[in-house]
């Protein structure tokens, strides 16, 4: 999860929240290298996160919406047959 964090960071820090200068957004994305299966990974983690958390502190089970899945995996497939999202990585 850690390594995933740090390319969200590149993410957010150059494109996102801020905006450098140095590189363009597509070198940005590049330097992160992210792909689909690292922020499917970092969902999952945080979905363990959340539920642990739930379950020690609060004494409560967290219950995720698992039809949110086929929308995630609807919104992947369709930003692949994006042409400008191809362009853009």
């Amino acid at each position: 999860m850690k390594k995933t964090w740090k390319h969200v960071s590149v993410i957010r820090n150059e494109v996102v929240g801020h905006q450098t200068l140095k590189r363009t957004k597509i070198e940005s994305h590049k330097i992160a290298g992210m792909s689909f299966e690292d922020i499917r990974g970092l969902f999952k983690s945080c979905q363990y996160l959340l539920f642990r958390i739930g379950s020690e502190f609060q004494d409560t089970h967290v219950v995720f919406n698992l039809k949110g899945a086929d929308s995630f995996d609807n919104l992947i497939t369709d930003l692949r047959s994006a042409s400008s999202f191809k362009q853009a990585l």
